[in-house]
């Protein structure tokens, strides 16, 4: 009997003191008014801050990309109308895509293109990002170069070069009288060899341990340039490890006079890092 009269004695004292309980735990878990408005200024003041950063360049970047692509249309008409009113010719032009611009800084179009009757020739052309920009192109160029390339290789097939290729283009002043025609390069290399820019690129698989030899193989090419009068020369060696880097060498035209020039030339080989 005194058990059950303690327990129920001490179960009342219990559910009088809980409603002070619970008021204690609901000070604990409301927020002063101060704190609660200080939170909201820091709130307000921290998007405030936040979103001039975020959400304006955002918004930028957005009207930037479409007025890119608005404008891509408008310039891959004038590439055309330019590559067809030169070579009287048609073309295909591909989209154009703008290059090294940003918000506050112009780029460079650039699109790749080919002739409708031979698409063996890809070319490339570009225009910069200004109103009175015109567009430029590698047509003659391209053209060049593979004449000239399939021209020295019967020259070459005597020796142990590696893969050889030639950039032939015409000197600035005499670019306006040029047309992207085989004939045309022959018509350079055969009688105007002095307003012709001849650059050698030579590739080899492997390191060269050899580079007299190599030097040997190059001189003979510059040599066979020489014999038609061409003066604006140059060589860009490359070799490829098997570790997947290359390594090479720019030689220009002083570094062609001599056997030993080139020798020293291509002897201080570097790695490529391009």
């Amino acid at each position: 009997m005194v058990s059950k009269q303690s327990a129920s004695r001490a179960k009342q004292s219990n559910a009088k003191k809980s409603p002070a309980k619970q008021s204690q735990q609901k000070k604990t878990t409301t927020k002063h008014p101060f704190i609660a408005a200080l939170s909201k200024i820091i709130i307000i003041g921290l998007l405030i801050i936040v979103i001039p950063w975020v959400g304006i360049p955002l918004t930028l970047s957005v009207i930037f990309n479409i007025t890119e692509q608005s404008q891509s249309k408008g310039v891959q008409e004038q590439m055309v109308q330019s590559l067809q009113e030169r070579y009287h010719e048609e073309f295909i032009v591909e989209k154009p895509k703008l290059k090294g611009a940003s918000i506050d800084t112009r780029g460079v179009w650039e699109a790749t293109a080919y002739p409708t009757k031979n698409k063996e020739y890809v070319i490339t052309v570009e225009k910069g990002d200004s109103e009175d920009s015109k567009p430029y192109d590698n047509y003659i160029t391209i053209v060049w170069s593979k004449a000239a390339t399939r021209q020295i290789q019967p020259m070459i097939q005597n020796h142990s070069v590696g893969a050889v290729h030639v950039r032939a283009t015409p000197d600035d002043k005499a670019y306006s009288t040029a047309q992207p025609t085989p004939d045309s390069y022959l018509d350079f290399y055969n009688n105007r060899p002095q307003d012709l820019k001849y650059y050698i690129y030579i590739s080899y698989d492997g390191e060269q341990k050899d580079m007299r030899a190599v030097a040997e193989e190059a001189f003979h090419l510059v040599a066979l340039a020489r014999e038609r009068g061409i003066e604006d020369m140059m060589i860009d060696y490359t070799e490829t490890h098997g570790d997947g880097e290359k390594w090479g060498r720019y030689c220009s035209e002083e570094d062609l006079l001599s056997l030993n020039n080139i020798h020293a030339c291509l002897s201080h080989k570097v790695r490529d890092t391009r």
